[in-house]
Order: structure tokens, then C-alpha cells, then sequence
């Protein structure tokens, strides 16, 4: 399996297979090591070669902590198949500031007017796409700044649908 592993603002790709019940992990471009890996609830020790490593890990959806008794580090992690979906979901359209169609369909409601205050994860659009409604969500608080459609009209996946003006600013 592959995972995204983020530390220190640089991504590694990290491949992980179990073979003969034996654990095979590749970082980047480095040729593949075997790794023994035991975890006792947060606890986890691992040998790599004849080196043994201890540490405590503690995790929280896609982050980690992982205290040693030399360091502490943190580390973002994002398996391939959840990257794959977030794409396909359009996850990654727009910014902050930007609201914008997931994926085609034609617009039912518009439930805010320009001027209008709107909370983190608030429904602000309805779409129709593959006959079933759709709301689409804020991914900041803020007020909405320009709505950028109408009802009725076809939009494609990633169209700019509102602009709001982040709480922050």
C-alpha cells in the first residue's frame, strides 16, 4: 500500500507490503527494507537491520505524533486510495475562499445572498448531479462576497460557484 507522508513541509512517498508475513517498506527513491514492527497499544518498537528502535505513537485521522526518547516528530499521513477519492470528490477545487461545483450538475437552490454571514461546513448551494440533490458546503466561515451562478444553470466540476471573505480577514 502506498501512503503520503508529510514531515517538516516535505511529502515522501512510503511503500508498505506484507510478504510472507514479513513487513517491506520503501521511502522515496531508497531501495526496500525489512522492517519488524510490534505494537503494544501506543507503544512501538521496531528493528531495522540489527538497530532497535522504541517510541510512542499517537494518532488522529491523518495525524500523527511520534514521541522517541531523542525527538519528537510530526508527520501528515494520506494513504493512496483516500488521496484517489479526495481527487474524484474535488476536495482539492478552490481555496478557502472559494466555493465550487464537486462535480456536474445544475443548480436547485442558492440558500445565501451576498452580505450573508456562513459557518464552517455550512450548506450554501444545492446541485442536482445523477438525480439526487446535493449540498454543497463551506470550507471556511466567513461572509459570502459574490455568487457566481444562478438557479437553473449547468455547471461542470470545478467551476467557481461563490466567493466569500474569510472570518480571519
Amino acid at each position: 500500500m502506498l501512503f503520503y507522508v508529510t514531515h517538516e513541509g516535505q511529502e515522501h512517498c512510503v511503500r508498505v507490503e506484507s510478504r510472507r508475513n514479513r513487513l517491506y517498506v520503501k521511502f522515496d527513491d531508497h531501495p526496500e527494507e525489512r522492517l519488524d514492527i510490534v505494537f503494544h497499544g501506543n507503544n512501538c518498537s521496531f528493528v531495522r537491520g540489527s538497530t532497535v528502535f522504541a517510541a510512542n505513537v499517537i494518532g488522529n485521522k491523518n495525524d500523527y505524533t511520534v514521541w522517541t526518547p531523542e525527538r519528537t516528530l510530526n508527520f501528515k499521513v494520506e494513504s493512496e486510495h483516500k488521496r484517489i477519492v479526495s481527487k474524484l470528490r474535488g476536495d482539492d477545487l478552490g481555496s478557502d475562499n472559494q466555493v465550487c461545483a464537486k462535480m456536474p450538475g445544475k443548480i436547485v437552490r442558492i440558500l445565501k445572498k451576498s452580505g450573508e454571514r456562513v459557518s464552517k461546513g455550512e450548506a450554501v448551494i444545492v446541485m442536482e448531479a445523477m438525480k439526487m440533490e446535493n449540498e454543497i458546503r463551506s470550507s471556511t466561515a466567513g461572509t459570502v462576497d459574490r455568487i457566481c451562478t444562478k438557479v437553473g444553470n449547468a455547471v461542470e466540476t470545478g467551476e467557481l460557484l461563490m466567493e466569500l471573505i474569510p472570518e480571519d480577514q
